[in-house]
């Protein structure tokens, strides 16, 4: 009796092992789950970033009636529509960075008038430095944060991009996942899109609401850029221009897409493309459209229907596109 009340149970090695098998199971069975709650989270937030970025832009055109312009041309001090945004994301003391202190030769003053004949109003001059200005460049702004700019999937708001050297203005900054849209192609003489890519006459201008004929729902403002994995891997020092300091224009897709038949939506992360929207997220892109509404495309829709929403002015049905 004294035996018996003195023994105490214990688990035998089989038993442990069930345990540990049953464990390991539930583990491989919650993870993906998971992780694609944590994936579902992330893409959310990216979808309200394009939405608080396609605030900003009617906010731009609710103030001044015009949107931002995408570009002021292809040298190395070039500016984007990144500065002219931030009064409008609460970043106003950002932006005096790159409008003082102004000196003659700093940078440029640009209407933001359309069509290219009308003259430009002076009430919606902006007077901006180049992003080359050693005075600008002094005081570190262009590497600041901005969180609604980067995509969390991707990379965190303090991802900074490459110096690009002398041939882009010897900046370097921080980076947009977020690209206006150009149109379906980069032949000059049709910029089709709400934002204007490559008309010289057109640096430096905006377009109204108006002008994208097709309709503010059925066309895209802005998307989230294609950006290859393999461009995070490169050795430091290294550019991809592609994926470039987001207040310079001087590579037009640093800053901006386009979208159709000759730049599908990007099928992975290492899609051989440059120049197109695309994001990490399985199987979707994130895009804003001009009525600020926001959607998720599949990435394997059909390239004609996308070129019909990337265009302001061709007059093509997209019809059910979901």
């Amino acid at each position: 009796m004294s035996l018996s009340k003195g023994w105490r149970g214990a688990f035998t090695l089989v038993e442990l092992l069930v345990v540990i098998a049953i464990i390991g199971v539930l583990v491989a069975l919650l993870l993906p789950a998971v992780q694609s709650a944590r994936e579902a989270a992330r893409r959310s937030q990216c979808i309200n970033n394009l939405r608080q970025v396609g605030l900003s832009l009617h906010s731009h055109h609710d103030q001044f009636g015009i949107l931002p312009f995408a570009r002021t041309g292809g040298r190395p001090q070039s500016i984007s529509w990144g500065p002219l945004i931030l009064p409008f994301i609460e970043q106003k003391n950002l932006l005096d960075f790159f409008t003082s202190p102004l000196s003659n030769g700093s940078g440029g003053t640009f209407g933001m008038y359309t069509p290219a004949s009308e003259t430009a109003t002076t009430n919606i001059n902006i007077s901006i430095n180049n992003i080359n200005r050693t005075e600008f460049q002094n005081t570190g702004a262009m590497n600041i944060p901005i969180k609604i700019l980067t995509c969390p999937t991707r990379r965190k708001p303090t991802f900074v991009s490459a110096n690009g050297g002398t041939a882009n203005g010897n900046a370097a900054g921080v980076c947009s996942d977020y690209a206006a849209n150009y149109g379906t192609t980069t032949n000059a003489t049709e910029n089709d899109g709400p934002f204007w890519l490559n008309d010289a006459t057109h640096y430096g201008v905006g377009q109204r609401f108006a002008e994208i004929s097709d309709g503010l729902s059925t066309t895209i403002l802005f998307g989230e850029k294609h950006v290859r994995l393999s461009a995070f891997r490169q050795q430091p020092g290294v550019l991809d221009a592609s994926d470039f300091l987001v207040y310079s224009s001087r590579n037009a897709f640093s800053v901006g897409r386009i979208g159709g038949p000759s730049a599908p939506l990007a099928l992975s992360a290492d899609d051989q493309y440059r120049n197109q929207f695309g994001s990490w997220h399985p199987g979707v892109v994130p895009i804003l459209f001009g009525d600020g509404s926001t959607q998720v495309l599949r990435n394997s829709m059909s390239t004609t229907v996308l070129g019909f929403l990337s265009a302001r002015n061709e007059g093509g049905a997209p019809g059910d596109y979901q």
